[in-house]
Parts: structure tokens; sequence; C-alpha cells
């Protein structure tokens, strides 16, 4: 024996549609439908832009990485090919570099700042 509990919750339910004013209700529920497939369709097809800003300063901290490590690199190589007491060429270019890092950085922001007027 199947038992059909759609049937049985509209039976009992108080607030289940009564059979005057059927057209009425079917009018209605095709309405909000609509205005929901309208909802649906339009939250489906707007697509968020990825954010780039993250990229673009990752970018910049891997290029200030790259000339600091350059620049300290070579600084080493020179001390050892003069051999002198103290690391100095690897202090100065070392400085040099986050210097010249830091300079890319600015120039980059400002003009990025001047495009945007």
């Amino acid at each position: 024996m199947k038992i059909n509990f759609y049937k049985m919750s509209k039976a009992h339910n108080k607030y289940a549609p009564k059979k005057a004013g059927a057209a009425k209700r079917a009018a209605a529920a095709k309405r909000v439908n609509a205005s929901i497939k309208t909802s649906i369709s339009k939250s489906a097809h707007v697509q968020k832009k990825p954010d780039t800003k993250g990229a673009a300063y990752l970018g910049m901290a891997f290029q200030m990485g790259i000339v600091i490590l350059l620049g300290a690199l070579g600084g080493r190589q020179l001390d050892r090919m003069v051999g002198g007491r103290y690391p100095i060429f690897t202090i100065v270019f070392s400085l040099l570099a986050i210097a010249l890092a830091m300079y890319y950085v600015i120039h980059k922001e400002l003009n990025k700042h001047k495009k945007n007027e």
C-alpha cells in the first residue's frame, strides 16, 4: 500500500489552496517562478573580476628581492676577488640594491597614481 504524503499534507493543511480562485493562485505562482528564474539568470551571468592588486604587489616584492639578492651576491663576489678584511663591497652593494629597489617601487606607484588622475 502506497502512502502519498503530499496529498495527506495538503488535505490536513489549513493553508492549503482552496478550489475557488485556483486560477489566481496559479497566475501568482507563475509570476513568482518567473521572478525567481530572472534573478537566478541575472546572478549566473554576473562574473566577478579577479583581484589583480595582490598579484601586482607580489610581482613587485619578487622583483625587489631579486634586485637585492643580485646586489648582495655581486658585492660578495667582489669581496672574494679583492680579499679585504671586511665585507665592505657586500654591505655597499646590498644597500645600493635596497635603494634601487625602493626607488623602483616608489617610481612605479607614483606613475600609477598619475595615470589614474
